[in-house]
Parts: C-alpha cells; sequence; structure tokens
C-alpha cells in the first residue's frame, strides 16, 4: 500500500486530471482522493480501490503497487474517441473534436451537454462517456436519440428484469 499514492499520481500525471476531476469521474469525494494522494490513509476502502482500478483500467494489484505498469502498458487503454453533441447526433456528422478514453468499448463517444435541461445532475459543458454496447445496470444512465431530440434517462430495472426509464 505505501506505493499506491505514488500510482495513483502517475496515472493521474499520463491521464491528465486533478483530483476534483477524478472524483467527479469515479464518485468519489475528493477528499478520499487526497488522503489517499498524501498517503494519510493506510487502509483504503476496497470500494474506493476497485473503483480507481476499474476507471484507469488496471488491477487492483497494479494500482497499489505490487505489480509495476510499464508507460506502454499505459498507452494500450488510451484511444481517442469523438465528441459529439446533439446536432452531430441527430444530423449523422462527424464532429471535429476528439478526446483520449480509457474505455474499453470500441464504439464509445463522449456527448457533450450543451444545455441546462440536465440540471443539477449534468451541468452544460459536462462531457459523458456513452458506450453502446454496455449492458445497463440499475441506476445507469442511458441516451436515446429519437425523432426531435437526445434524451438521457435513469434506468430503474425491476425484479422481472423490465427495464423503466425515469
Amino acid at each position: 500500500m505505501k506505493r499506491l499514492p505514488e500510482q495513483l499520481k502517475r496515472l493521474m500525471q499520463y491521464h491528465k486530471m486533478n483530483e476534483s476531476t477524478l472524483a467527479r469521474k469515479i464518485n468519489i469525494p475528493q477528499p478520499v482522493i487526497n488522503r489517499l494522494l498524501s498517503g494519510s490513509t493506510s487502509n483504503p476502502r476496497v470500494s474506493t480501490l476497485l473503483a480507481l482500478a476499474q476507471y484507469f483500467n488496471v488491477s487492483i494489484e497494479a494500482l497499489i503497487g505490487e505489480e509495476h505498469i510499464p508507460s506502454e502498458e499505459l498507452a494500450k487503454f488510451a484511444h481517442y474517441i469523438y465528441i459529439q453533441n446533439d446536432r452531430s447526433l441527430l444530423e449523422g456528422t462527424t464532429p471535429q473534436q476528439m478526446m483520449m478514453s480509457t474505455t474499453k468499448y470500441k464504439n464509445s463517444f463522449a456527448y457533450q451537454v450543451n444545455h441546462t435541461l440536465l440540471e443539477p445532475r449534468f451541468s452544460q459543458g459536462t462531457l459523458l462517456i456513452i458506450s453502446p454496447e454496455k449492458h445497463h445496470k440499475h441506476g445507469d444512465y442511458m441516451m436515446i436519440k429519437k425523432t426531435g431530440g437526445i434524451f438521457i434517462r435513469q434506468a430503474l430495472i425491476l425484479e422481472n428484469s423490465k427495464t423503466f426509464l425515469t
């Protein structure tokens, strides 16, 4: 665990992100990320380590420093995805902007929220990573493209496996 702060700093530097960005992306309070980076916590929660490992696409062993993560390995997981908006999605045009992503889903893209309709959950300018091939779970947000617009709704899955959008 002594190498966790070093490994986490390295991963964050590679992905060009700060504490607040990482905290927001994995839905963990920023003070928790700060304590991990400073080394002030010697026994982090498994759920925190798992969220970090999944986000950075590394094993927990690599995250805590028991395995080395060579730079070439980091590069394997990174690829570029398009940044879409309502217009490019509805018109089917190829967007001009791209960003680096570590998502493992091939057809993923970023969706830039250009309105205030999704506030307070997603503010204007937020980038959402959309992975069409990913199987949704209870509580996930889903993008629906219909005539007249793009809609983001939360999935509610009941006991009988029926999915409703809220």
